[in-house]
């Protein structure tokens, strides 16, 4: 039995010999990824330069469909499309949170979240101006 392994990178192989998961140090951290057998990463963890977490999670194409991150309030959500537009945000504020749901051109639909006053708040937006 090993007790412990100490290294700057590990590489996970499957039968083939392709690296399927990897966990390395970085300037800021750590970073832990998984590869899907073409080699193309699909999932991420890792420490940002200001000391906090994020993790990604991508298609087969190696595109970012959705992302989590620490911030200064709290944390955040998000869910792209392909072309890397936000579709969907979801994000601690300092009143509360907040969620808006955007169009494929990344213009906002609809957001509706805590207001500054500490009460519900909806907008709807049209042609990417706000109309309620």
């Amino acid at each position: 039995m090993i007790d412990k392994i100490v290294c700057r990178e590990l590489e996970v192989v499957n039968t083939a010999g392709k690296v399927v998961a990897s966990i390395a140090s970085s300037d800021n951290g750590g970073i832990m990824s998984v590869q899907n057998t073409a080699g193309k990463i699909v999932a991420g963890i890792a420490v940002t330069e200001h000391d906090s977490g994020i993790m990604s999670v991508q298609n087969t194409a190696g595109k970012i469909v959705a992302f989590i991150s620490a911030t200064d309030n709290g944390g955040g959500m998000s869910i792209q499309n392909t072309a890397g537009k936000n579709i969907v945000a979801i994000n601690a504020t300092k009143d509360g949170g907040g969620m808006s749901i955007q169009n494929t051109a990344g213009k906002n639909v609809i957001r509706f979240g805590v207001t500054e006053k500490g009460n519900g708040g909806i907008q709807t937006y049209k042609d990417g101006w706000r109309i309620h």
